[in-house]
């Protein structure tokens, strides 16, 4: 049985915190006149959180590599990755596109 990494959970929040941080402070940077010590800040703290994306890149590495060092390397286990991505993240993202187009339509 393989043991679990129980840090990946703790940078998966930090990152995740990250993204909501990055998001919130785009917004009121942007509220605040150019030379102000508000602005600032939130400009600052808006450009120094954004390693996120590489965060979630570095997690999704070592996730990947952890669980399928031990598989071959085989056109079997390439499908089955493949099938997977494309029913969990491609076809739920499709159709949330799909909606959120006929949201701004309506």
């Amino acid at each position: 049985m393989r043991k679990e990494i129980a840090s990946i959970y703790y940078v998966r929040f930090l990152a995740m915190l990250m993204v909501v941080l990055v998001h919130t402070t785009a917004q009121y940077h942007h509220l605040f006149d150019v030379p102000s010590v508000q602005n600032i800040f939130y400009f600052f703290l808006n450009n120094i959180i954004r390693v996120e994306g590489g965060m979630f890149v570095m997690i999704m590495g070592i996730v990947f590599f952890y669980m399928y060092r031990d598989r071959p390397f085989t056109v079997e286990n390439l499908l089955s990755y493949w099938k997977k991505r494309v029913v969990y993240i491609l076809i739920p993202y499709i159709i949330w596109s799909l909606i959120y187009e006929v949201e701004m339509w309506y």
